[in-house]
């Protein structure tokens, strides 16, 4: 009598989305902030900077500001403040002549112990993350990134000249 094979498998469903997260090949998370989903639609961004900076740290805020105006044209720069309001932060990017065309967000409100905030601030604060359709295709620290800025000749030669994604990223890396 011939015996018969029982197998039993399990597993879970392979997903074509890379996890949610704050490393490289992870999808940066969204955010809720005021009622407000932010991050949510990087994926539909071919390429986006986004600039986590601190009220209370010049170099974070120096970064933010040169970002702001060296990203290309049409390209998308989200500017997140960790530590004020949307009002606050903006009155603070004016300060720093960030530029306009910046998508600007304050992360502290109401619901400032939300759990996905919390996250962000332990994860994201004083990082520039290099993201591709909502995907972190590279993580700087801001005070790897002001020392490159700072200590560039690209830099101090600057004047006119225009940089593209890849040029910011290549220099800061």
């Amino acid at each position: 009598m011939a015996g018969v094979m029982l197998t039993l498998m399990s597993g879970r469903k392979v997903s074509a989305d890379a996890d949610q997260g704050y490393g490289k090949g992870e999808l940066l998370p969204s955010i809720e902030v005021g009622g407000v989903r932010w991050l949510s639609d990087l994926k539909y961004d071919d390429r986006s900077i986004v600039v986590f900076w601190s009220s209370d740290d010049p170099e974070s805020r120096a970064v933010n500001a040169w970002i702001s105006h060296n990203a290309p044209e049409g390209q998308e720069v989200y500017s997140i403040c960790t530590d004020l309001n949307k009002n606050d932060a903006g009155l603070f990017a004016e300060l720093d002549n960030v530029n306009p065309r910046v998508e600007l967000i304050g992360a502290v409100n109401h619901d400032s112990e939300r759990q996905d905030l919390r996250s962000l601030m332990v994860n994201a604060a004083h990082t520039v993350f290099f993201v591709q359709e909502g995907v972190i295709q590279d993580r700087v620290a801001v005070k790897k990134m002001w020392q490159k800025i700072n200590n560039s000749d690209n830099q101090k030669k600057k004047g006119s000249v225009y940089f593209d994604t890849k040029t910011i990223y290549a220099f800061a890396n």
